[in-house]
């Protein structure tokens, strides 16, 4: 057999089995990136759940009279006047439970 064909064939061959190796590695490289995505979106999702969280607790401590309405389903008719049922719908002293920072009622 002429040596060009070998040597072109051990080339080829070479630039087959270079292109899988290459292959697997990138499959490899963009699977693990897949999963730090997957980590750091949940991180962020249990860190939103958090401050909601923190929020809404941060919320009735503020608001200790505007507990029962949401925890014990008190029925807003027991309201002592129209200001306390104002506050209950409007989420208590004008400030909103989900929102960021505060902001007052018109």
């Amino acid at each position: 057999m002429d040596p060009t064909i070998i040597a072109a064939l051990a080339g080829v061959l070479g630039v087959v089995l270079g292109a899988v190796i290459g292959g697997v590695f990138a499959l490899k490289a963009t699977k693990r990136q897949i999963e730090v995505m997957m980590i750091q979106a949940r991180g962020d999702v249990n860190e939103r759940l958090y401050n909601q969280s923190l929020q809404i607790m941060r919320f009735f401590a503020e608001n200790p009279s505007l507990r029962p309405y949401f925890a014990d389903n008190r029925d807003l008719s027991t309201c002592e006047n129209e200001l306390e049922k104002c506050r209950v719908l409007s989420g208590g002293n004008g400030r909103r439970l989900y929102g960021t920072g505060s902001a007052t009622t018109g």
